[in-house]
Formats: C-alpha cells, structure tokens, sequence
C-alpha cells in the first residue's frame, strides 16, 4: 500500500502534468486555426480521461461510482470530438446527449450523497437554478434559435438540456457553500459545469467559437479528480439546515412565478406567449416543489413528535417526566384495582458526584433509568421526578407483587456501575405504598404518601444500620 508521501508525491506530479498540459492547450486554442481546435477538444477530452483515472487511484477514492459516471461520459464525448477526424456522416447528437446525461447523473448522485441533512436546501437551490434558465432561455437563447432557423424540436432539446444544467448548477452551488473550503472538488466541478452552460449559451447565440469555455471544462473536470478533497467528495457534510430563512423562503417564491412571469412577456408586445418555457419549466419545477413540500410537511409531523416527546420526558434518562407520570396516574384514579407506588431514592450518589464530577453522575442515573424499566413490568410507568429520586406506578399489583417488585429494583440498583475504568455503587431506598381504589383523590396527594413511607424506610435502615456497628 503507498504511503502518505508517495500518495501526495504522486498528486503533485500529476497535477503539475495537468497544468503543463492545460496552458498548452490554452495557447494551441488562442493561436491555432479552427482546425486545430478540434485536435485541442480532443487532446482535452483525453487529458481529462487520464486526470480522472489517475486521481482516482493516487487518492484512493472509495465511493467510485459519480467517478466512473464521470468516466463514461467524458469517454462518449471524446467519441465526439473524435468523429470529425474518422467519419464525418456518423451523427455527434446521441454521443453528445448520451455524454451530458452521464455526466449529470454523477452530478446528481454527488449532490445526493453529499448532503443527506440539507436536501430541502439543495432541492431549493435546484429550483432557483432552474428559475434562472427562463429570462437566459427568452431574452438570449430563443431569439438566436428562432432567427437561426432552429424548429420546435431542436428549441425543446435546447431548453431542456439549459433546464438541467442550471438547476443542478443551483445544486451544486448549494453544497459548494455548505462544504466550504473543505471541498475544492465540489468548487472546482461547479466551475466545470458552469463553463459547460456558459460554452452552449455562446455557441448557440454567436455561432461562434466557444472552445475556450469547453476547454476550461475538461480541464477542470480532470482538476477536480486530482484534489485530494477527491476521496471525501460523498462524505455527507455534518451541516444541516435548521429551518426555512425568510431569505431563502422568498428567493423560493419568487423562483416559482418567474417562469410564468418570463413566458407571458411576448404576450405584452402582441406575439404569442413562450408556449414552450410556459410547458417545460413547470415540468423541471412542479416535481421539486412537490417534494419539497412533501418535506417540509414531514419535518413539521416530525417536529411536533420531538416537542410532544420531549414535554412528556426526562432528558437524560428517557424516562417520562413528572408531568406525564402524573397525567398517567390521573387516569387511573377511577381503576377498580388496587396499584402499587415505588418511590426510590439513591444512596450515597453525592459522594460520586464530588468525586468523579457531573459525568459519572449522569452515567449512574442513566443506568438507574435502564435497570428499572429492564426489572419492571411491561406496563408499569417508570419516571425519574427528580434529581436522584424515581418513582414507578404499577398498577394491578397487590401486596405480594409489590414487594416482589421492590426487592427485584433494589437487587439490580444495588449492581456495580461500571465506568471509565472504575467501579461505581449506589444504594436504594424503595419506599413501598398500596393504593386501594377510591383511597388517594390526586396524584400529589398518592405521591406525597409515597414519599413519606419511603423516608420512613429510610430512618429505619439507618437506625438497624446503627444498632449493627
């Protein structure tokens, strides 16, 4: 296996080979003849090949399949840039489109991959991206197509391919800047896409040359795989959103009526409105939107659950509160058989907390919460009440049971608590008390009962502790 300095020796020559290569084919591109800029797309498309396979086995990259997406595409676009030289009658279209949906799909998978705490934010950004392809679409690219001569077929192509392009443009934006500086590759592959939009939108509106933007594109491509910010590329980013920012919710709203607003534009200088914008963007934009409210709709379910729990339940043990014990008990006043009430206090925990700190505190009545729900009855209500102090309702549980229960809790509170390479105890007092039907009309009023006999219990094992030593 190579180790670190090879791996970063190997990094550094390889992009240094990349760098020597891209300023040469810059300089062919600027001085050469239209010739050879196809000799230069294709030497690009190679070089970015050979980029990609070597950072993918320098960086040792472990999820490889967006690479080898990457791959296939720029192989069907080099098959592209290779048909003018073997055979000019083979058509370039099925490469071209085969290689730009290859090449989006390793996009998408990226973006997936990389983002599973934020996907309502990318889905967002995806939308605005989308919202930002209508006024390029009706103010640049139609009036070029239609004056060019292009038929409906080929604006429907045209448009399509601008509709994903920028709205994964807009998703990739999104993870770029919840990466940071961590992930040039993200960065560097935004650039690429970017230069990819860029060179279609100057093709098709000048007819001109674009080779530069194409060309930037390769290169960048090949760069992007020999960072080594490459092999953490689908790590999923820690980051998350938190909510919906009033920013971002109007920068969504407005995305959503720029497209009807862009395509009846023509309606007001008496032509007919962009049929084909006012079809096509609600079909890129109404899926997302449908899952983005499908989201939000899930969060809010999923919100009010956590709020629900959290008011019905201790913190730190994940036993029910107070309140929710006391709710429960409530209900149960009306029962025509008797429960029982274990209220138990630990022993000697203060001495644990000063000595080991607030840790081994937390760790010991953790482990409290556990041992009685794990010894209690599948229907009882354990709840923690206090500091060290729990209290169980049992109900249906006559004399008998309730002792039985209470030797049960104190035989599992009073096991050794292992922690941080030391052993912590504590004791237990279990004050025990039958409530008949009918006999306590509050829970404050069962519970203060409870308490009082297990105090009382508690003076008596001090007092038998006494008379032993």
């Amino acid at each position: 296996m190579a180790s670190a300095g090879n791996v970063r020796t190997a990094g550094r020559v390889a992009s240094a080979a990349l760098a020597a290569v891209s300023g040469v084919l810059i300089a062919v591109l600027l001085l050469g003849s239209a010739a050879a800029e196809h000799a230069v797309m294709l030497t690009a498309s190679l070089t970015a090949l050979a980029a990609v396979a070597t950072g993918l086995r320098v960086h040792q990259v472990p999820d490889r399949r967006p690479w080898l997406l990457v791959l296939v595409g720029l192989g069907l676009l080099t098959v592209v840039n290779t048909l003018p030289w073997v055979s000019a009658g083979v058509p370039v279209a099925p490469f071209q489109i085969s290689g730009y949906l290859a090449l989006l799909a390793a996009s998408l998978l990226i973006v997936w991959r990389r983002t599973p705490r934020d996907r309502g934010g990318v889905i967002d950004a995806a939308i605005v991206g989308i919202a930002t392809a209508a006024p390029v679409w009706e103010f640049v690219l139609r009036p070029a197509l239609v004056t060019g001569g292009v038929g409906a077929g080929g604006q429907v192509v045209v448009l399509v391919q601008l509709l994903v392009l920028t709205g994964i443009l807009g998703a990739l934006l999104r993870v770029t800047r919840t990466s940071g500086r961590r992930a040039m590759t993200v960065w560097l592959l935004f650039g690429a896409l970017s230069c990819a939009v860029a060179g279609d939108v100057v093709f098709t509106t000048t007819g001109g040359s674009s080779g530069l933007l194409y060309l930037g594109g390769y290169l960048l491509v090949g760069a992007a795989a020999l960072h080594p910010t490459v092999a953490t590329l689908t790590h999923p980013v820690t980051t998350g959103e938190t909510g919906v920012p009033k920013l971002r919710l109007g920068l969504f709203g407005f995305a959503l009526i720029v497209v009807p607003l862009v395509g009846g534009v023509p309606q007001l200088y008496g032509e007919a409105p962009d049929g084909l914008l006012l079809t096509l963007g609600p079909l890129a934009m109404v899926p997302l939107v449908l899952v983005r409210a499908g989201q939000l709709i899930a969060q809010r379910a999923q919100d009010q659950r956590d709020l629900a729990y959290q008011a019905n339940h201790d913190d730190l043990t994940g036993l029910v509160n107070r309140r929710r014990l006391f709710t429960v008990m409530a209900q149960a006043t009306a029962a025509v058989t008797p429960a029982a009430v274990l209220y138990c206090d630990l022993d000697d925990f203060k001495p644990i907390n000063d000595r080991y700190g607030h840790e081994a505190g937390d760790e010991v009545l953790r482990c409290v919460g556990r041992r009685l729900v794990e010894v209690l009855r599948d229907g009882d209500v354990t709840a923690r009440i206090g500091g060290d102090e729990f209290l169980a309702y049992c109900p249906d549980a006559d004399e008998a049971t309730a002792s039985g229960l209470r030797r049960r809790v104190e035989e599992a509170l009073h096991a050794p608590i292992p922690w941080n390479g030391v052993t912590l105890q504590v004791g237990v007092t279990v004050g025990v008390l039958l409530s008949e039907p009918g006999a306590y009309t509050s829970p404050d009023e069962l519970v203060a009962a409870a308490d009082a006999v297990m105090y009382e219990r508690k003076r008596i094992q001090k007092a038998e502790r006494a008379v032993h030593t």
